[in-house]
């Protein structure tokens, strides 16, 4: 699904959804809520991470100071 058609379902600003996906913006509930109802998934699904994703405050460097 384009950023455009996801912005149409959810009645949210094309751009906003950009800048979400990089980490510029954070979302509130009712905008998560929105966007998982757009996408027919349940909210907690666009919340978890992916278990083969590391966190991006972790990195080689940092884990081998352990």
């Amino acid at each position: 699904m384009s950023q455009e058609t996801l912005a149409h379902e959810a009645k949210i600003d094309r751009t906003y959804i950009s800048s979400i996906e990089r980490g510029v913006y954070a979302t509130s509930i009712d905008v998560l809520d929105r966007l998982a109802k757009a996408l027919g998934v349940e909210a907690s699904e666009l919340l978890s991470r992916d278990r083969n994703q590391k966190p991006d405050n972790l990195t080689a460097e940092s884990s081998d100071q352990s």
